[in-house]
């Protein structure tokens, strides 16, 4: 095959990545995890924070010499909540008519879920959450690094890049850059380019059932490595976009409002009901409405202002306003990789 033919418009895109440089990005506040953290601690930061993944640092030597030993990322709470609900379900059900019969709340219970993640053989011999992070490690670019570097690095997987210069005591980091960060601010050139959305799209789609439990939407999320997955009826269609933002609604849910009942029960709930009452609690619109459709046809500028309008980091591809059936997502790293492909 002959090389990849794209349109000026496309390759302008391309040229505004390497106009800027990493520290003319605004904002990145650098907020971090520490590794004598128990794994309850840092998945509940996470959820405080409204944030995916978050660098974590190892104080070794004292605060002046801190270093990033990697990432706690909210997948791992769903991969870890899958191993632990298939490893201990006979204890859980136990542990069950226990909690019933002393009236254990909601909160205590999600307590005691995380700290048995913490305290899973994969996660090594301490409740920290040390292993976790070495799992995911944090990229660091120099605050003179290009744009295009930066998207390079985001278009793999990592959902974060970090820029050196800080203070000792924050791993030298001065600046956290995430997708959403780079793509608002190179979105003005990208509603330039000249692409459809089929030329953009992963037609890679994993689905769900509404019928299905919520165990088995995080469980094919943890199997799969991957950060959503679209919610179909019983013809194909799509109705909900569930993702690892879900377990963050699950921690808060716990935390601040209350469950009621045992938390494998919830996670047994059929998962059309689970969404529509986990996001019912939630003062996020975003959170709320979380499937944003669009078809192959499109351009790629209408689903650059679908992202600006929604604040949403995928948009699920259908053929057709009938049937809609998923074919295809556009997500921030399908676009990041189309530009560093050029």
């Amino acid at each position: 095959e002959g090389p990849v033919q794209h349109p000026s418009g496309f390759l302008d895109g391309m040229a505004a990545l390497q106009w800027g440089q990493a520290k003319d990005l605004e904002g990145g506040e650098v907020r971090v995890l520490t590794t004598d953290m128990s794994t309850l601690e840092g998945f509940s930061m996470l959820a405080d924070w409204g944030v995916r993944t978050c660098p974590v640092i190892e104080r070794s030597g004292g605060a002046e010499e801190a270093k990033v030993v990697g990432t706690l990322d909210l997948r791992d709470a769903c991969k870890f909540f899958v191993e632990m609900q298939e490893e201990h379900k006979t204890s859980q059900e136990g542990r069950a008519s226990v909690k019933d019969r002393f009236n254990i709340s909601a909160e205590v219970e999600i307590s005691h879920v995380l700290d048995s993640i913490s305290s899973h053989p994969s996660c090594g011999q301490g409740k920290n959450i040390s292993y976790l992070a070495r799992m995911h490690p944090l990229r660091v670019v120099e605050p003179t690094a290009s744009l295009q570097e930066v998207a390079r690095y985001l278009s793999h997987g990592s959902h974060i890049v970090g820029v050196s210069g800080g203070g000792g005591e924050l791993g030298r980091l001065s600046k956290i850059i995430t997708q959403r960060m780079l793509f608002e601010h190179i979105s003005s050139q990208l509603l330039q380019v000249s692409l459809r959305v089929d030329e953009v799209m992963n037609p890679r789609v994993l689905s769900v059932s509404c019928s299905s439990c919520a165990y088995d939407a995080f469980k094919l999320i943890a199997s799969k490595n991957v950060s959503g997955v679209p919610v179909v009826g019983e013809e194909g269609d799509i109705r909900y976009n569930t993702s690892s933002s879900d377990v963050r609604e699950l921690i808060n849910w716990g935390k601040k409002t209350g469950m009621g009942g045992n938390l494998s029960e919830r996670l047994s709930d059929n998962l059309e009901d689970f969404l529509v009452a986990i996001r019912a609690r939630s003062s996020d619109l975003k959170t709320r409405v979380t499937v944003s459709t669009c078809h192959p046809e499109d351009g790629l500028s209408h689903v650059i202002q679908r992202f600006l309008k929604t604040g949403y980091h995928r948009i699920w591809v259908i053929a057709n306003s009938e049937e809609k059936k998923p074919i295809g997502v556009v997500s921030l790293t399908d676009i990041f990789k189309k530009l560093v492909t050029a």
